[in-house]
């Protein structure tokens, strides 16, 4: 029985890896956009508190109020997600880091950027949570170790690409093209989870090896693949 089960598990681990590689990466996109967006701030604040006629002291804000707004929303508003399902929580909250990444971007003074900063690090803080669980609960257990490497992967990414590249946005064509640019990105995560159909995975067979995992037929979750935790 083990036997059988590791060999199921083998190939599904090799037919289903390439149809949640583009899952991954429009994930890792979002988790880079909002790495992006953590980071590349310090590097122009002097060009913020010029533009904005605003003191460097005030400015500086900026950082740590996206940091303080993500530490308040990841562990209380992402547990109160918990009822929403996933791709509707992770769509609402990227709508919601667009919109304010643009407030940002559109800012005429200081305390209308602390807003959107505000806004940005509520949104982040809510869904990244939300897309880590939605890798736990989608992808199976022999994959799931490499499709979160790559979600990841978006700090990482962020740092060395991010805020060089947000950065020398900044410098040729101002700062409020660094947060457009950030924009855009989430935006390129957002829209492939809007217009994902999950009523047309619903028809798809369960797989064999999901079956011995979960003792029973499960709806799917999401990305072709059977939530975990299943009702037996």
């Amino acid at each position: 029985m083990n036997h059988h089960i590791e060999e199921v598990s083998t190939e599904f681990g090799t037919k289903r890896s390439p149809s949640f590689l583009w899952p991954a990466v429009t994930l890792l996109i979002g988790i880079f956009a909002i790495g992006m967006d953590e980071l590349v701030i310090s590097p122009l604040l002097i060009d913020l508190s010029n533009t904005l006629h605003g003191s460097l002291n005030i400015t500086v804000l900026a950082v740590s109020l996206y940091g303080l707004a993500i530490a308040i929303s990841a562990p209380f508003m992402a547990p109160l997600g918990d009822p929403i399902p996933r791709r509707i929580l992770m769509f609402g909250t990227l709508v919601t880091f667009i919109v304010a990444s643009l407030i940002c971007a559109l800012a005429s003074n200081i305390p209308v950027l602390l807003v959107g900063r505000a806004l940005t690090g509520l949104a982040a803080g809510a869904f990244v949570p939300s897309a880590y669980a939605y890798v736990g609960d989608s992808v199976p257990v022999a994959q799931r170790g490499r499709v979160m490497g790559v979600v990841m992967s978006g700090w990482a990414v962020a740092l060395v690409l991010g805020v060089p590249v947000g950065g020398w946005i900044g410098g040729q064509f101002g700062w409020r093209a660094t947060f457009v640019s950030i924009a855009i990105l989430a935006a390129m995560s957002s829209l492939p989870v809007s217009c994902f159909d999950f009523r047309k995975l619903a028809t798809s067979p369960m797989h064999p090896f999901m079956q011995q995992q979960n003792g029973a037929s499960c709806a799917p979750f999401g990305w072709g693949f059977k939530s975990p935790a299943c009702h037996h």
